[in-house]
């Protein structure tokens, strides 16, 4: 495992993870060696607030609401709660703005106080994601991944561009879901094997729904616990892909390994979850005339 500042944790991050730094920056010295990614609807289950290992928080707008609204004494017991020597960094998805309070204790407190473009989910399953990737040097892609017709398929594709939809909608048709938005991968031989991190294992985010359990709702056989990523399909809009992509695989590179790389036309109103299928049963039958198995 390694030890890093905070200032080299996220660096990076801006992307992947939507970070912008607004105040705190005292504190980006720190070390730290294995933080745990927390919610502020976890943390403020109990009052005060008592924080037992190194914590990056992420402090839902709902939460900063509530602590705006309350009285100066009531919020300054709250926030002294979370003041501690385990809280590192504390983060505030989908918003570009920091309430004024939170930016004047993170300049005080000397905690590293981040604005993230990202959703609460998306924003803590990435950040595990990178944590692993950081700190436990354990790979992992961006993406769905799911068992289509006992081939390993990771949909990926920019925020909102359907992936969470069509995986739904394969799963009603009898597909498994590995892992939602993070897969961790691990090589073993010439193939790489993709699973979920254990925090998001059946979890899934659906615009209008929010997050489900997969699991709880599909039963058991809906999920599956790993598999070889076979391929990886990237949904792009429909301007943006050339007139021979899809034609040809190209190639992804994950920890020097080559998966096949299909880019295909995100319709909005078409069925991707049937393109999918398809092109599952096409690789397939090319591996049997090939004479390779799945």
């Amino acid at each position: 495992m390694t030890s890093l500042s905070i200032k080299d944790f996220f660096e990076g991050g801006e992307e992947r993870l939507g970070l912008r730094l607004v105040s705190g920056h005292a504190g980006l010295s720190r070390i730290i060696k294995d933080p745990v990614i927390c919610t502020s609807q976890q943390a403020f289950k109990k009052h005060p607030v008592r924080l037992q290992r190194e914590t990056i928080l992420i402090l839902i707008p709902e939460d900063v609401l509530h602590l705006e609204r309350q009285s100066e004494r009531d919020r300054g017991e709250k926030l002294s709660g979370l003041s501690s020597a385990y809280l590192v960094s504390v983060v505030v998805p989908s918003t570009d703005r920091a309430a004024d309070f939170l930016v004047r204790w993170a300049e005080n407190t000397g905690i590293p106080l981040f604005l993230s473009s990202l959703d609460a989910f998306l924003l803590e399953s990435r950040m595990i994601g990178h944590l692993r990737e950081r700190l436990h040097h354990i790979g992992t892609l961006q993406g769905v991944f799911l068992e289509v017709s006992g081939l390993g398929i990771l949909l990926t594709g920019e925020s909102g561009i359907g992936k969470s939809e069509c995986a739904l909608e394969l799963m009603t048709r009898g597909h498994k879901l590995v892992s939602d938005d993070v897969t961790e991968i691990e090589k073993r031989g010439d193939r790489i094997y993709g699973r979920s991190p254990e925090e998001i294992k059946y979890l899934m985010e659906i615009k209008g729904l929010g997050i489900i359990n997969i699991g709880t709702i599909f039963g058991t056989h809906a999920v599956r616990e790993e598999m070889p990523i076979d391929l990886v399909v990237e949904f792009v809009p429909v301007e943006k892909v050339g007139p021979v992509d899809g034609a040809t695989p190209a190639m992804r590179q994950a920890m020097g390994v080559s998966v096949p790389l299909v880019r295909l036309p995100a319709r909005h109103g078409s069925n991707m979850a049937t393109v999918i299928e398809v092109l599952a049963k096409d690789v397939l039958a090319k591996r049997r005339q090939q004479g390779k198995t799945a």
